[in-house]
């Protein structure tokens, strides 16, 4: 590894460091507000205070799942009620995960793929071993079970669900050493699981190979937004492609105004919204 690469690393584990100290819970509520501007609530924060993990709504309650902080990789599993502002803390994870994909099917919540620890010298830990486990958790029983593996271990994943069916897009595969980690190939999987027949099917892949992505499902379609194509943050993308579940095709469409990584995502009215991330430029070497 160079020393640019090296360097950015440090930068990535730096943003990590400060996102982790983080454990606080934020609400807007954009009707309440007198000017029309929206305002900001602060609730009970999460006792858990983490990054790399999974956020998901399912039953009236968001649930936190898994990700890591400076005691290693969790699988810490924490419920949050709004009407309550009330913590609960749930079932664990059979073993800690980050970096996943989750998703929400009726009352059950999916967890796939994603990495877990290695230790390395002075005893940190590190991102590594990559998974292709699927694991769910049923929000009624309060319990974890596994499913048929995904075809792909794949890190950085993302999830999208048309018609109860699950489709597994893009991600990484993660290099490790016993300095600093980084993402060294980024993925154009494309790879759908039924839940029903809990079985897999692998489709067609996406035009570029791409972590971090944002995906937006409207209809039958799964809009699949930036991301990173390199070895790890660094470049970020501003491609958008679709993948039509219908035909099994993919097509480009306009790019983002920006390269952007790291955002949210979510859909109202049938147009998708990109919010915030990380603009990373390409880096050149002389």
């Amino acid at each position: 590894m160079n020393q640019i690469e090296i360097r950015k690393n440090w930068m990535v584990l730096v943003i990590i460091a400060i996102v982790v100290a983080l454990g606080v819970s934020f609400i807007s509520d954009a009707a309440s507000s007198s000017n029309g501007k929206g305002s900001w609530t602060t609730k009970l924060s999460m006792p858990t205070a983490r990054v790399g993990h999974g956020v998901i709504s399912c039953n009236d309650k968001i649930y936190v799942i898994g990700g890591y902080n400076n005691s290693g990789f969790l699988d810490t599993v924490e419920a949050y009620d709004p009407i309550s502002d009330h913590w609960v803390t749930k079932t664990p994870m059979p073993y800690g995960i980050a970096e996943f994909g989750i998703c929400a099917v009726g009352n059950e919540i999916y967890v796939i793929g994603g990495c877990n620890t290695l230790q390395g010298k002075n005893k940190s830990t590190y991102p590594a071993n990559k998974l292709n486990s699927v694991i769910v958790y049923d929000t009624l029983s309060d319990s974890w079970s596994f499913k048929t593996q995904m075809p792909t271990p794949r890190i950085s994943l993302a999830l999208g669900v048309v018609n109860g069916k699950i489709y597994a897009i893009g991600g990484a595969d993660l290099q490790w050493n016993d300095c600093c980690f980084y993402f060294y190939k980024a993925l154009d999987t494309n790879e759908i699981y039924d839940p029903i027949n809990d079985s897999w099917e692998t489709l067609s892949p996406m035009i570029t190979p791409r972590h971090h992505v944002g995906v937006a499902v409207i209809n039958d379609k799964i809009f699949v937004c930036g991301g990173n194509k390199g070895a790890d943050l660094w470049p970020a993308v501003d491609t958008v492609e679709v993948y039509s579940s219908n035909t099994n095709t993919w097509e480009t469409l306009t790019s983002m105004p920006k390269r952007l990584t790291g955002f949210g995502i979510t859909v109202v009215d049938d147009k998708f919204y990109v919010i915030g991330g990380l603009c990373v430029p390409e880096y050149h070497v002389n």
